[in-house]
């Protein structure tokens, strides 16, 4: 098995509204989560080690995990917020706005 330890977040990514303008949506990232969740995906054998939190975005990211078949036995469930991450997209790398 594959540990994976580290960030587990949620990236605020930018997206044209319909009607007109722009808005963000929450997606499940940190590049530890989004490693273990490939592995997952890819049928590998691999655990999670770090926080999740116990409120609404950390049950995204517990769903994530469970989806992709990641084992969260290292995982702790802590009562403080989920990081979040607001992304803004350029012509070059993305930039980050982290709230913790």
């Amino acid at each position: 098995m594959i540990v994976v330890c580290g960030d587990a977040l949620i990236d605020f990514m930018p997206v044209a509204l319909p009607e007109g303008g722009s808005g963000y949506i929450p997606v499940c990232g940190g590049s530890c989560c989004n490693i273990a969740t490939a592995i997952g995906r890819l049928g590998g054998k691999v655990g999670f080690m770090g926080g999740l939190s116990e409120d609404f975005f950390g049950a995204m990211l517990l769903q994530q995990f469970n989806e992709a078949g990641t084992d969260l036995r290292y995982a702790a469930r802590l009562p403080f917020d989920t990081t979040l991450a607001f992304v803004r997209l350029g012509s070059d790398e993305p930039e980050y706005a982290f709230y913790d």
